[in-house]
């Protein structure tokens, strides 16, 4: 059995800072290895209930964060920007099942863990007229091509807002969200376990059922609003860098201007776009081109106005105890 496993890393355990998600940071180095066990306690978890073959696309950021001496042996690894489908790096349809590890709430959730959809400038991205987050562009991604998402691991609201579009399949809740950089943990030892036990169960009903894929109907539409600057946290970012230029105009551009312009979508004035497509593959990599105007522009932004390594502080003897970052079993 052949198991795809995509891993954020907002939704890992302990996870709840800007400052512990990207390098550079203070507690990057730490969250990574944390991030690599998460993922080693579902791959084993995946061997234990049969699985022969695993292989892990590291999805978050500029998606190199888990380096291959901390992955699990029997697991191989995806990482780096050169992909076509964003989250998916070395995704087809030759694969049984795919784990989403360390997921996160969509964008705009009332106290949701670092909640977002791809990157601060998505204000809300509906399929189908339904908005839904990273788990639901996913999830029917690997639909589209036949393979049924089995295991999710996040927050409790990551859980809650996936079930609709994924179903009844394993969950596992590492931390309770309490607000955008707030959460109540379990401890490292007792969420590597429970994922552990969840990529078991996961597998192992899928050996007895298999189950129905989330599929979005065809053709697909969908809706992106970017975010304006009076109405998200956007607003703190300065003026200049509010907005986009690029290399064939001489004045400024707003991101539904500038997408409107190189890209074949519909406009709903002043911050919605939209594009329909017959096949679910090619809208989602339509909105992974629209991303990549706006990325490096908006991770810089969280890092300067948003993140505050001086001021940083975690209790990470209560979270970690004695248990090693990076799960061995």
């Amino acid at each position: 059995m052949r198991i795809f496993v995509s891993v954020d890393m907002e939704g890992i355990s302990g996870v709840e800072k800007v400052e512990e998600v990207f390098r550079g940071m203070p507690a990057y180095q730490t969250f990574r290895q944390i991030m690599a066990g998460d993922v080693n306690a579902a791959v084993q978890g995946a061997i234990d209930g049969g699985a022969t073959d695993v292989v892990v696309a590291d999805s978050h950021g500029y998606m190199c964060n888990i380096r291959p001496k901390d992955l699990h042996q029997r697991a191989r690894l995806r990482s780096g920007m050169k992909r076509v489908l964003c989250q998916f790096k070395g995704f087809s349809h030759r694969f049984d099942a795919a784990f989403f590890v360390g997921y996160h709430s969509k964008a705009g959730t009332p106290d949701g863990i670092l909640s977002h959809t791809w990157i601060p400038a998505f204000k809300d991205v509906r399929v189908n007229g339904r908005s839904v987050g990273e788990y639901g562009l996913n999830g029917y991604l690997a639909g589209s091509f036949g393979v049924p998402v089995i295991l999710l691991t996040g927050d409790d609201k990551t859980v809650e807002q996936a079930q609709p579009v994924l179903g009844e399949i394993e969950y596992v809740a590492v931390k309770k969200s309490l607000g955008y950089f707030q959460g109540e943990h379990l401890p490292l030892k007792e969420s590597h376990a429970r994922i552990r036990e969840g990529a078991k169960r996961a597998v192992a009903r899928f050996s007895r059922a298999r189950p129905t894929p989330p599929k979005a109907e065809l053709p697909v539409t969908f809706e992106l609003d970017l975010a304006r600057h009076e109405n998200t946290l956007v607003t703190k970012m300065k003026d200049e860098n509010l907005r986009f230029v690029d290399d064939d105009t001489s004045g400024a551009l707003a991101d539904v201007e500038l997408i409107a312009e190189h890209e074949p979508v519909q406009v709903r004035w002043p911050e919605t776009v939209s594009f329909t497509c017959n096949r679910y593959a090619d809208a989602y990599n339509l909105l992974f081109r629209i991303l990549m105007y706006f990325y490096e522009r908006d991770i810089e932004w969280l890092l300067e106005e948003i993140a505050d390594p001086e001021r940083y502080k975690r209790d990470f003897a209560r979270l970690v105890g004695d248990s090693p970052l990076n799960y061995v079993g």
